[in-house]
């Protein structure tokens, strides 16, 4: 599987962003050129957003916690591969995609865009469609609502755990319009859109440089005036683009450090200067209030209502006895290292009364993560994998009852 990785390159050097005094808004004059000299800050221009963008364009595509990053190709995803696989570019059990069917494939797609975004594309729907075929035979499910119903297991629990959630807490959660305009103005809860020219590990120092004009440029027009729908037509980012770029409601560390510093030091309106991470060059927009106030209030009350129910998880666990086991922190990390591996195990990780949390149901989640976040699992904090342990465990309860 291809990785996508947030990681950041820490030797990249921090260039392009705004700096405070140094945005140029939409009434100053723009004859002038923005500075660019040493740690530079880019002209900001105020862009305006398309007719129809203030809706829930997102539709759960793009939840920044969990949501975002789960993905539907059932209990048989492999991660990326290991250096001694060369050649293999995805695996689902004794399914192989290799580097040259992959090249066939390619060339079958003709005219078909050739860049990154799209080659990863296409080795996701050869691994959806490869997990499917798999699982439809080993589990006999001939019938093509059976094969819908346990290859869409996460989407379906997640909509219930929704539903469940508004039955019980959405009646104490109010997003009027003077909340909005209050957590707006404050903007520690910031709705932000961007535009992302991908550039990774193997990109070449003149593709790079390519990539990095061509977000200049697209950055050169929104200071003249240009569309932000036009500005996102040639983002490289499949998950937000069609969404107008937006990457949800956020606060302070749920971005990448580069990306986050920029980020709140927008004024409504404006975008950002070209921010490199190791995923590209991004253009960050935070939009007016007028243009999104709907969309705000949505993920504002989306928000409470996490953050409501993040509080009454712990009251949950200890109402309902739970108790993680002694080893489950090491079983954790053994299953991100190699979840498949624990799909049939017997081990339980924690329990609590009317259920228990076992090795297998943790493995299904953890093998619905990206391979970066598995990898990331391996090292990860006691804690955080407590939090995450926790986590499964409250979503099993909830589901149960």
């Amino acid at each position: 599987m291809l990785c996508d990785e947030w990681e950041m390159e820490r030797d990249l050097p921090d260039v392009d962003n705004c700096l405070p005094g140094k945005c140029m808004m939409a009434h100053e004059d723009r004859s002038g050129s923005p500075a660019h000299s040493g740690r530079r800050a880019l002209g900001l221009a105020s862009v305006q957003l398309p007719r129809g963008f203030n809706q829930d364009l997102m539709s759960g595509k793009m939840r920044i916690v969990l949501k975002r990053s789960l993905i539907v190709v059932l209990i048989v995803l492999t991660g990326c591969v290991s250096e001694s696989q060369s050649g293999i570019v995805a695996r689902v059990e004794d399914w192989t995609l290799t580097e040259t069917r992959l090249a066939d494939l390619l060339v079958l797609a003709q005219p078909f865009p050739l860049d990154s975004a799209a080659v990863e594309d296409l080795v996701r729907h050869w691994v959806g469609a490869a997990a499917i075929a798999q699982v439809s035979s080993k589990e006999n499910l001939s019938d093509g609502e059976e094969v819908v119903r346990f290859s869409t297991w996460l989407e379906r629990d997640e909509a219930i755990l929704q539903q469940e959630r508004e039955e019980r807490l959405g009646e104490t959660v109010v997003v009027d319009s003077s909340v909005v305009e209050r957590f707006f103005r404050d903007g520690s809860y910031r709705l932000l859109a961007h535009v992302l020219r991908r550039m990774g590990a193997e990109t070449t120092q003149e593709e790079r440089a390519l990539q990095r004009r061509t977000a200049q440029r697209i950055l050169d027009q929104l200071i003249a005036g240009g569309s932000w729908s036009v500005a996102v037509s040639e983002s490289e980012d499949p998950d937000t683009r069609d969404a107008g770029g937006l990457l949800g409601l956020l606060v302070r560390g749920e971005l990448p450090p580069e990306l986050d510093r920029v980020a709140f030091q927008l004024q409504p309106g404006q975008v950002s200067g070209v921010t490199q991470t190791s995923r590209g060059f991004h253009i960050l927009h935070r939009p007016r209030l007028e243009e999104v106030s709907d969309l705000y209030a949505l993920h504002l009350r989306d928000r409470f209502l996490a953050e409501g129910e993040e509080r009454s998880d712990q009251g949950l666990l200890v109402q309902r006895s739970w108790l993680v086991s002694s080893d489950a922190i090491t079983s954790l990390r053994g299953i991100a290292g190699d979840p498949s591996a624990w799909l049939g195990t017997d081990l339980l990780l924690g329990s609590w009364q009317g259920g228990t949390l076992s090795g297998a149901m943790v493995a299904r989640y953890v093998l619905a993560l990206p391979s970066a976040a598995r990898r990331e699992m391996v090292a990860a904090p006691d804690g955080s994998l407590e939090a995450f342990v926790e986590q499964l465990a409250v979503r099993g309860i909830r589901l149960s009852d």
